[in-house]
């Protein structure tokens, strides 16, 4: 008997679901997203449907139509989830960039409180750290561990800061 490359998705209502993908690894790891969509809609509906409305998730990351199985490191016996999308959203601001919005109204023509652009708050962040002075903040981002350094370099950091009796005195 000839091996089954398969995986299994998780679908709307919770139930696992396996998808045979294909009789070679070669193959499997070839297989495009979209084409993936198609056998799984094949199998859920029995006929072909539109993919264009379907996500999935592997590895909690949205796998994108044009990538492949190997793209995601997406192994035989592997599981994926199946979502809707969500309506609403748009896009981001670019770094530096903000969005063209209009002002929202309610039902008597009042304006709504808006969402804060990336710019607003990028200027309230810094505007604070002003106030409270640069000692505080550099120790507070210490205290919490946040550093530029992956490698460990920074560790060094924890425990060993003249700033403690600031902190101390603002607390």
């Amino acid at each position: 008997m000839e091996k089954i490359y398969r995986v299994f998705e998780v679908g709307l209502k919770g139930e696992r679901i396996p998808v045979d993908i294909s009789h070679s690894e070669t193959e499997f790891n070839e297989l495009k997203i979209t084409k993936f969509k198609e056998k799984l809609l094949q199998k859920l509906l029995g006929q072909a449907a539109a993919a264009d409305d379907l996500r999935i998730l592997f590895a909690s990351v949205q796998v994108e139509d044009g990538k492949t199985f190997l793209d995601y490191n997406v192994k035989d016996q592997s599981t994926l989830l199946m979502v809707l999308p969500l309506p609403g959203g748009g896009p981001m601001p670019a770094p530096g960039e903000d969005l063209e919005r209009e002002e929202p109204l309610d039902g008597c023509g009042n304006t709504l409180q808006t969402v804060p652009t990336l710019t607003d708050l990028c200027e309230y962040v810094v505007e604070t750290w002003d106030e409270i002075g640069m000692e505080i903040v550099v120790k507070s981002i210490k205290k919490c561990g946040i550093f530029n350094a992956i490698d460990g370099t920074e560790d060094d950091y924890l425990g060993n800061d003249p700033y403690d009796d600031v902190i101390q005195k603002a607390d």
